[in-house]
């Protein structure tokens, strides 16, 4: 099973330590963020996945997809026409999924779209199959969950039939206004529809400090058991080099050094075929570490503040009024500042405690589990 979230983040960067809870929780093999606000010059990690981003020039807009180390993947080049960029972030990357590949995409509409603006569904278009598409389209329709249909939501289930896709949505409303404001379905799952049975579709109510709840998508292939993908490099350890040092010989054997000049590529093609003959591939799956882990900062008061921001969120989201959403900003304010105090806190701690005698290993693991991974902003398996 994979499970992928989409959330629109609203400001990753200030919403960070929360999402990075929830997907611990939620053991997530990917993630489609969208409203990311991030500008292209600014720096962003996130605990234990890879970045892949489309930023606006300004800190508003954007999206990224996170992949969960580490599962391999190839980045999708999109094009975006120049007078679209700052209407429309796109990106896209390809996995495997029981060897069985699918594109899966992040995008972010801007709501100040002009309205008489409709040729943009040749980006949509160009994105490959099977396709699995999620966003904050800013679009409204009766057919994804909306409350009434709108330009752009009669456009986009035009491009919906056009492509052959399947809406997950149930109808659930993901944005959460402010008093005297309308809910609604704005952030819509699409999926190529052949693989529309094997996905499984729901709203988490977290919503992590955003103004939008995150959404859950898991999917099934055939069984229940974790895919096993390729990571891309040998499993040393188990190579049989009498075996390879053999290949060797048998591939070079009328190649004469004095005389020959092999091309590069295809030495390097003979080297490939001898380890593939006798050294295993690494491999990896999803979901393989399947227990619930908590980041190391996370201690009984940040889970009884979280608790306390989920219950005033939840009385908010059903009937309540501006005095409850008032209530509900407090809480929020008070987990953010104690989740950052709480991750300061427990690196200097840890660094406090230790001394010429600590393993050097025992430093790196601590690392680890507090950096917030690495970011890259463009990477493919086969650099």
């Amino acid at each position: 099973m994979v499970t992928i979230i989409q959330w629109n983040a609203r400001s990753i960067f200030s919403n960070a330590a929360a999402f990075e809870q929830l997907l611990a929780c939620e053991n997530a093999d990917m993630a489609l963020i969208s409203e990311t606000c991030l500008h292209p010059t600014r720096a962003f990690r996130l605990s234990g996945y890879e970045l892949v981003r489309c930023d606006r020039n300004q800190s508003t807009g954007g999206c990224a997809i996170a992949i969960k180390n580490p599962i391999p993947y190839t980045v999708i080049d999109t094009a975006i026409p120049e007078r679209w960029k700052q209407l429309i972030q796109l990106v896209a990357i390809k996995v495997v999924i029981k060897n069985q590949p699918l594109h899966v995409a992040s995008i972010y509409f801007s709501p100040n779209f002009p309205r008489g603006m409709n040729d943009w569904e040749g980006i949509l278009t160009q994105l490959p199959h099977p396709l699995l598409l999620g966003g904050d389209f800013n679009a409204h329709n009766l057919s994804f969950g909306g409350l009434y249909t709108d330009n752009r939501g009669r456009k986009l289930a035009d491009v919906q039939d056009i492509m052959g896709l399947s809406a997950l949505n149930d109808g659930t409303h993901t944005y959460i206004p402010r008093p005297n404001q309308r809910s609604s379905a704005l952030d819509i799952t699409f999926v190529t529809a052949v693989w529309a049975p094997e996905c499984y579709w729901e709203v988490l109510e977290n919503p992590c400090g955003s103004d939008h709840c995150p959404i859950k998508v898991d999917i099934k292939k055939s069984d229940s058991t974790p895919s096993a993908v390729q990571v891309g490099g040998w499993n040393i350890k188990r190579a049989d080099w009498d075996k390879y040092q053999s290949a060797m010989i048998n591939q070079l054997e009328d190649f004469n050094t004095e005389t020959n000049s092999l091309p590069y590529h295809e030495f390097t093609e003979i080297i490939n075929k001898a380890a593939d003959e006798s050294i295993p591939r690494k491999y990896a799956n999803f979901n393989v570490h399947r227990n619930r882990r908590q980041r190391p900062w996370w201690d009984l008061e940040c889970n009884g503040a979280n608790l306390e921001y989920l219950g005033k969120f939840r009385h908010y989201r059903y009937g309540g009024n501006f005095a409850t959403f008032l209530s509900m900003s407090q809480s929020q304010a008070v987990c953010r500042r104690l989740f950052k105090r709480k991750k300061k806190e427990n690196w200097k701690t840890y660094c406090e405690n230790l001394n010429r005698t600590t393993p050097m290993t025992e430093v790196w693991r601590k690392v680890r589990s507090i950096k917030r991974g690495i970011e890259i902003k463009k990477r493919s398996t086969s650099e």
